[in-house]
Order: structure tokens, then C-alpha cells, then sequence
């Protein structure tokens, strides 16, 4: 190994070391020992064998979405089928299923209205009906001209005023 010794160009001194073969050959040869030591505490400290999960991690979500208020299940015990694993704020679907009912409710009473409203019309046409059908004969028997029976009477009316 060689030292040389010299000054920069702010003058500050600088020290060069030179190394040999066999200084250069020692580094290397412990280096190589330190990471063949490394690799060989990885390999005995890493688990080997039959290695086996004994539970799965599932993620889970909700299929609405509201505000969580409630997680009933405790962390790190299983869950079975059917158990609670969320409690939602119910107070927003309450108020859409009262809305929803309202709605129903008064779609019912349209409903009613609308039925009593078919059954005026259909009692008004059988009322036209008959008009025109009592309007068609009356018509016909004055097309038809009086009857000596008509014209009696008509004349009796007539003459007492």
C-alpha cells in the first residue's frame, strides 16, 4: 500500500492511498464473507416446511351507503354466516319508505277518484242514451204528422184558454 501526500489548488492537503494486490484481495474476501453471512442467517431465520393459513381475510363492504353507527363484530373473532357486521343509520330509508307509503296512499285515493269518475260518465252516456233514443222516437212520431187522437186533445187544450 502506498500513501502520497499532496495539496489541492485551495491548499488544503489531500491524502492518496494506493492499494495492493493483496490488500485490494483481503477487502473483496471480506466482503464476500460478511454478505455469505448475511445469506446464510436469512435462510436459517426464514420459516421452512408445511406452512399453513389458518383463516382468511375477506374484504367486506356494504351494499348501500349511509352513515355506519354501529360495528357489532369483534376484531380477530370469526364471523358466521348471518351475523350483523354493520348497523346504517336507518333514519334516511326510513324517511323514503313514509315517503314512498304517502305516494302510495295518495296513488290509491287517484285511484278511487279516477274509478268513481269512469262510473259517472258511464252512468251519464246510459242517461244520453236514453235521451237520444226517447229524442229518435219523438222525432219520428213528428215526422209521422198528428194523429186525429193528438189533434183533439190539442184542440180541447187550445180552447180552454
Amino acid at each position: 500500500m502506498n500513501v502520497l501526500a499532496s495539496t489541492n489548488d485551495r491548499g488544503a492537503a489531500v491524502v492518496i492511498v494506493r492499494w495492493g494486490w493483496l490488500s485490494g484481495t483481503v477487502s473483496i474476501l471480506i466482503g464476500v464473507f460478511i454478505l455469505a453471512t448475511f445469506l446464510a442467517l436469512f435462510n436459517y431465520l426464514t420459516p421452512s416446511g408445511k406452512v399453513t393459513v389458518t383463516g382468511r381475510v375477506v374484504e367486506v363492504t356494504p351494499n348501500v351507503t349511509g352513515q355506519i353507527v354501529a360495528i357489532p363484530v369483534k376484531t380477530n373473532v370469526p364471523v358466521k354466516k348471518n351475523d350483523v357486521l354493520f348497523q346504517i343509520d336507518p333514519a334516511p330509508f326510513q324517511y323514503k319508505v313514509t315517503q314512498l307509503q304517502a305516494s302510495l296512499a295518495a296513488a290509491r285515493q287517484q285511484t278511487q277518484i279516477l274509478k268513481s269518475n269512469y262510473e259517472q260518465a258511464r252512468a251519464n252516456v246510459a242517461g244520453l242514451e236514453a235521451q237520444v233514443k226517447y229524442n229518435a222516437k219523438r222525432l219520428e212520431d213528428i215526422q209521422a204528422g198528428p194523429t186525429p187522437s193528438s189533434r183533439s186533445r190539442t184542440t180541447r187544450f187550445n180552447s180552454k184558454r
